[in-house]
């Protein structure tokens, strides 16, 4: 079919930025029926209402080209006709700015483009995967950057779900479709997986706490992706802590994680005292009166990553203790590194244990060596291993 892009497609008393992006009551159908239509996804436009625009249009199929802040993120979604996301810079024949230029001057309606649409078939074993999601959330975290945000990722692009009959997939009025599943998207998805494997990690250890199931799953997770590379993000570019935390989530790794950073009701005490927080609200997480420690140090919270605040050219010391899930006897070695500007040393750098359960603590010393020529955030991890466990922690210096 013919492809037209909504930019050429518009009514006589409608702007080319509200036809281009299919609003309603902006486009011709003279010109786009029995036509592919083009549309412009934008933050606060609705890819699946801009299909029922251009199927009342008269159009036979659409294709929505991702705005930047979406990338190549390309989204399975309830279009009321034949559709498809388009990632702009994969073809710039359908790119908005190869049909129109800027401040709207029409240079390229004479052309003439086609495209065709198959039936939808299944891929299996695209390369790469995963990448991080143009609309996923980033860190570092607005409440307390000592904590790094997200801990880790999980699979939340274009999944089969359940879905209720009382809603029509597209959420739109107009919309009388009923499905018992449906494509979504988002930390509605991703935090499913993420409950069913803490879920099924208390079945295998229910003596572990949340801490130590939180930990199993962040230490083991990647930062490569099927490719043995990386993660990238949907803009092509090497993703970091702030985008995926920890990495990406491994349940069969995480059964058997080796150590984990445990926490008990003290040490959230202790965090919500660092907040200057009052008596009446510590009795929402502790019944009886708590006292709380003179000073204490966030960044020394025993959580399964290593955040901390960049001094110049002090060095930054941290402490965590790690318990043995793994082999009753074991000895780890620790594998560290950070991006320039900064040397590792950890104290000891090897870690005995004779039983389940025995704690070992250890110490972090980042010292600053030069100015980063990137500047901050600085990133690195820090592994054990016994060669069988791997347990990783990323660093960030803010």
């Amino acid at each position: 079919y013919p492809l037209v892009h909504a930019a050429n497609a518009g009514l006589l008393n409608a702007t080319i930025d509200d036809a281009r992006l299919c609003k309603p009551g902006t486009l011709d159908t003279t010109k786009i029926k029995g036509n592919i239509l083009i549309c412009i996804r934008r933050d606060k436009t609705s890819s699946i209402a801009q299909s029922y625009e251009a199927g009342n249009a008269g159009a036979v199929g659409v294709f929505v080209v991702n705005d930047d802040k979406s990338g190549n993120t390309l989204l399975a979604e309830p279009y009321s006709i034949p559709g498809a996301n388009v990632d702009p810079y994969e073809d710039a024949d359908i790119d908005e700015r190869e049909w129109w230029g800027k401040g709207g001057s029409d240079k390229n309606n004479s052309r003439k483009l086609a495209a065709y649409m198959t039936v939808a078939r299944t891929h299996l074993g695209i390369k790469p995967a995963p990448i991080m999601a143009g609309f996923s959330s980033r860190g570092p975290s607005a409440v307390q950057p000592l904590i790094l945000k997200p801990d880790v990722t999980a699979p939340g692009v274009n999944i089969l779900a359940a879905y209720s009959l009382a809603a029509s997939p597209s959420n739109l009025p107009s919309d009388r479709r009923r499905i018992p599943f449906n494509m979504q998207q988002g930390t509605s998805m991703s935090g499913p997986h993420v409950a069913g494997i803490a879920g099924l990690l208390k079945t295998l250890h229910p003596d572990w706490s949340p801490a130590a199931i939180k930990s199993a799953i962040m230490t083991t997770a990647t930062t490569l992706d099927n490719n043995n590379l990386p993660i990238r993000d949907a803009f092509d570019q090497i993703a970091s802590p702030f985008d995926y935390g920890s990495g990406h989530i491994q349940p069969n790794h995480a059964m058997d994680p080796g150590l984990v950073y445990d926490m008990r009701t003290r040490d959230y005490l202790n965090f919500i005292c660092a907040h200057d927080h009052s008596q009446t609200f510590l009795r929402y997480f502790n019944s009886i009166s708590y006292n709380c420690p003179e000073s204490y140090n966030i960044e020394n919270l025993n959580y399964p990553s290593i955040t901390v605040a960049n001094r110049g050219m002090n060095p930054i010391n941290v402490t965590r203790t790690v318990t043995n899930v793994g082999t009753p006897t074991s000895t780890y070695v620790v594998r560290a590194n950070i991006t320039e500007g900064f040397k590792v040393l950890v104290e000891p750098s090897s870690l005995s244990f004779k039983t389940i359960g025995e704690k070992k603590t250890f110490r972090v010393i980042l010292q600053a060596m030069s100015w980063p020529s990137n500047g901050f955030p600085v990133f690195g991890n820090l592994s054990w291993t016994d060669g069988n466990h791997t347990v990783t922690s990323p660093i960030v210096v803010l």
